[in-house]
């Protein structure tokens, strides 16, 4: 595989590291001839530092502030590589970003991005709202979203990532940089006798870093306490005034800016390594690498509360409050015992041996982004056989970021998210109701468009052998949640009810299922064919589909066209149906003398389908494809087919409409019409 890496800053070894992990790899790197990261420096690639790997150049604008940077070049650079993967270093909310991820898709590349970001942003005003639209256009249209911790992974499912493409893999430390050193010589540069205990504060020493909170603990302690600071900035100077106000400027000594091939000897002097940081409107602690490797220098840490900081020390360390001198001053204060600080070495090697590695990185790094590149480029029917004509036509992924088909399983995962037993129960009366059975046992049920999966679970309660089918990977990825919420277990697999070959191998059913779903296929006959298909002599096709209305039909499909083909002003134009609908439902219950405001109705909604009112009109706006087709003329096909109607639930204007139709004649004694 050729993999792309794209980023801003400095590659810092990952490429290495990769090949390393995957010999079979090819890796090269894109990064800007030069780009300004604020408060990190000027970046540019050292012409000087031999590199194992191509790198290639391209100027970026503008060059600060960094966000905002666009590069100049990028297809003509892709169309020259054309990688099997594009993995991008950098935020979602990127404008650079998203231009990767724009210019890659139309490419028909598969991209990856790394996100360190875990507090949530307005993004308000200009020009921040660029990077809420560069966000949103990203997140569903990326094929794996890596999180460096579960902070940041959260913060992209709340933004509505598919759950089922955000993984955590922590960033990796490099070993043959770090390990025990001798830092006899930095002690006695600080001042310290044998009952000295040094602490250090390694990083920029801005007020983010809350060094100021060190420093009046360090007043608070005895003068066996010293610290080191190793870095640099604008902000020094005030720090290094709080100290002499605090009366420990001589307990301090300030190292400047320190080379890499210094951090491990400074971290080796220290007794224990304080990253103090306070969280802000709008930044916490997004991992903290010098945590990793003070550990991987058996140095002792101690953190502050703030961001991802608890999850990398663990048990390996000790945590106090944010923004509490006095809660830091009590913990520092146990460091004066020698038995916890060797304690605390220990399990913090181990702790960063096993999970902060470049090598571990790498490796989780090449097994996600392995997974992403197969989930992407083919679809997997059961029994792990790949459907060649799968292979040819486009994934789920492709069409969402194409704009030719709606995130339908995004909307199942919210919709899991507060399903119900009581709902659970509701599917299970409504199915066994409309195929006028008590049980399904012994038979074979195919739920072609799973969604959910609450369908499936509500057969696999009647005592069917169940499959479930969906194009969507969120979707496959929510039954999967159901399962193991439930603790019942059956297939559930990626494939497409317009693959007949895929389909071919699934075999024939006695109920096959498909509510809402063909005519999201984008050929509503032809996936009605296949499906029937797979229907068993005596069995029962149980299909949905909505209503032809003539003109109002055309009109919606230019609507939800508009709404996938233009992902900034998704929201408005979601709004502007909602409105639409929300003001005729009110002007139906003013004519009939009720109260026209619509909370009632929004309450009733959310506790029988479990989605919220907005989230419903979201799907209505967006689901693409869509197609409809008139009762008569299922019917007719269903005729052509061979097939009977049994049951039929017609449902007014552009609503769905239900379908139970026979096959042949039932076998006797399991449906009883």
């Amino acid at each position: 595989m050729h993999l792309l890496m794209v980023s801003l800053a400095d590659a810092q070894g990952v490429p290495e590291a990769l090949q390393a992990a995957r010999p079979d790899w090819r890796v090269s790197v894109l990064q800007p001839t030069a780009v300004d990261l604020g408060s990190f420096g000027l970046s540019r690639p050292d012409p000087q530092r031999r590199l194992s790997y191509p790198l290639h150049l391209l100027p970026v604008l503008p060059r600060r502030p960094y966000p905002y940077a666009l590069w100049w070049g990028l297809g003509r650079l892709l169309d020259a590589l054309r990688p099997d993967l594009v993995y991008c270093f950098g935020e979602p909310s990127e404008l650079g970003v998203a231009q990767v991820t724009w210019a890659a898709r139309r490419r028909g590349l598969p991209v990856a991005v790394y996100s360190f970001e875990n507090v949530d942003r307005a993004w308000r005003g200009w020009p921040r709202g660029l990077r809420g639209a560069a966000e949103r256009w990203v997140l569903p249209r990326s094929a794996a979203l890596l999180a460096a911790s579960h902070g940041a992974a959260d913060r992209l499912r709340r933004l509505g990532a598919p759950a089922a493409r955000v993984a955590v893999v922590y960033p990796g430390a490099y070993r043959h940089e770090l390990g025990r050193r001798d830092g006899s010589a930095v002690r006695q540069a600080c001042g310290c006798g044998l009952d000295s205990l040094l602490l250090g504060f390694l990083g920029r020493p801005v007020w983010d870093k809350g060094l100021d909170l060190l420093l009046t603990a360090l007043a608070a302690l005895p003068a066996t306490f010293r610290l080191v600071v190793a870095g640099d900035g604008p902000e020094l100077s005030r720090w290094q005034a709080l100290a002499a106000q605090l009366g420990v400027g001589g307990r301090v000594q300030w190292l400047g800016r320190t080379p890499r091939s210094a951090i491990a000897t400074t971290l080796s002097a220290c007794d224990a390594l304080v990253l103090p940081s306070r969280t802000t409107p709008h930044w916490a602690e997004q991992f903290g690498m010098v945590l990793a490797e003070a550990m991987l220098c058996q140095t002792p840490v101690v953190g502050s509360s703030s961001g991802a900081i608890p999850e990398v020390i663990g048990d390996a360390g000790l945590v106090f409050r944010e923004g509490d001198p006095a809660a830091l001053t009590t913990v520092l204060r146990r460091l004066a015992d020698p038995a916890l600080r060797a304690t605390l070495a220990a399990r913090g090697l181990a702790r960063a041996e096993a999970r902060y590695t470049a090598e571990v990185h790498a490796a989780r790094l090449a097994a996600v982004l392995d997974q992403a590149v197969a989930a992407y480029g083919t679809i997997r029917p059961l029994g792990g056989v790949t459907s060649e004509a799968n292979m040819a036509q486009p994934t789920a992924v492709d069409e969402i970021a194409a704009g030719q088909r709606f995130a339908f399983g995004d909307n199942w995962r919210r919709f899991l998210e507060s399903v119900t037993t009581t709902q659970m129960d509701q599917a299970v009366e409504s199915l066994s109701r409309m195929l006028g059975v008590e049980s399904l046992a012994g038979r074979r049920f195919l739920d072609l468009g799973c969604g959910s999966g609450l369908f499936s679970l509500a057969a696999a309660r009647l005592g069917a052998e169940v499959v479930s089918i969906d194009f969507d990977p969120t979707a496959v990825a929510c039954v999967q949640a159901l399962q193991a919420r439930t603790g019942l277990a059956w297939p559930a697999q990626q494939g497409s009810a317009l693959d007949a070959a895929f389909l071919s191998t699934l075999g024939h059913f006695d109920v096959v299922y498909s509510w809402g779903v063909l005519h999201h296929t984008g050929d509503l006959w032809r996936a009605f064919a296949l499906a029937a298909e797979r229907v068993a002599t005596g069995g029962l096709l149980f299909v949905s589909l909505y209503n032809d209305q003539g003109s109002a039909s055309r009109r919606w499909s230019a609507v939800k066209r508009f709404y996938n083909r233009y992902p900034a002003l998704q929201p408005l134009t979601a709004l502007a149906v909602a409105a639409w609908f929300e003001s005729r439902w009110a002007w139906g219950r003013l004519k009939h003398l009720q109260n026209p405001l619509p909370f009632a109705h929004w309450r009733a909604h959310q506790a029988q389908r479990g989605m919220s009112m907005w989230r419903d009109h979201v799907d209505w706006a967006g689901g693409l494809p869509y197609e409809v087709a008139r009762p008569e003329a299922v019917l007719a096909r269903g005729r052509e087919l061979g097939f009977t109607l049994v049951r039929l639930n017609l449902s007014p204007d552009h609503g769905a409409s239900e379908y139970v139709l026979l096959q042949g004649l039932p076998p006797t004694g399991w449906f009883t019409g």
